[in-house]
């Protein structure tokens, strides 16, 4: 039997500062299995500083995600999620030896100005070769999900039409420090990762966007992912 390795790509989308510290993630076991059923979490919170929001805390009405699975071969299927004091689970059973992308999202439907909020997370699960697996997300952190102690980590920031040029990329550390890298040119960074453990990598930008007829000046889209060094 296959191993079906995973690879965890957190996207989230904010538009001001009180909430942009907060973001839906998924947590789910590092590996996986055809056919075998894994479980699945959806929390909200500060995931830096490891602090969850109970559900009843979520902002405005983020906890109506919605929660889909997109196989190899582009089958959406809703998943069904039930609701706990501080999270959300679900199940999924991989079928396809490739790339699966779970996706959850909701656009916040508080505005508050020019300002307003929304996220979206996803989570890729894939085995060693590459698949065609498609999402509508304008762009992705395409990194590999193991890296070993005091390796080069490279990281490929993919928007939907090609490499993201002079993209801006947070990098945090187990121990809690930041450093900023820019992408080279070619939409890639890389780094020294001095210490096993969990790396965030969160490239942010700033756009303008028309919602519900109103015009956002300030909408935050930070893309995050997360790296785990052994």
């Amino acid at each position: 039997m296959k191993t079906i390795k995973l690879l965890i790509i957190f996207f989230a989308i904010f538009g001001f500062k009180m909430v942009s510290a907060h973001s839906l993630w998924i947590e789910t076991t590092p590996f996986g299995e055809k056919n075998k059923t894994q479980n699945v979490r959806v929390y909200f919170g500060e995931f830096i500083h490891n602090f969850i929001d109970p559900i009843e805390n979520w902002h405005s009405d983020v906890h109506e995600f919605k929660l889909y699975l997109i196989s190899p071969s582009q089958q959406t299927t809703a998943i069904q999620a039930t609701e706990h004091p501080d999270y959300f689970s679900a199940t999924i059973s991989p079928t396809e030896e490739a790339v699966y992308i779970l996706e959850v999202g909701h656009p916040a439907k508080e505005v508050f100005g020019t300002s307003a909020s929304e996220s979206t997370v996803n989570l890729i699960i894939q085995e060693r070769r590459k698949s065609a697996t498609l999402t509508e997300l304008s762009s992705t952190l395409d990194i590999e999900p193991k890296y070993h102690y005091v390796k080069d980590v490279f990281q490929d920031i993919k928007p939907k039409d090609g490499p993201f040029l002079e993209a801006k990329v947070d990098v945090v550390f187990p121990s809690g420090w930041i450093k900023k890298f820019k992408e080279n040119g070619k939409g890639k960074i890389c780094f020294k990762s001095l210490k096993a453990g969990k790396y965030e990598v969160a490239e942010t930008e700033n756009t303008k966007k028309n919602r519900c007829s109103k015009s956002i000046d300030k909408h935050w889209s930070t893309n995050t992912s997360l790296i785990l060094v052994n």
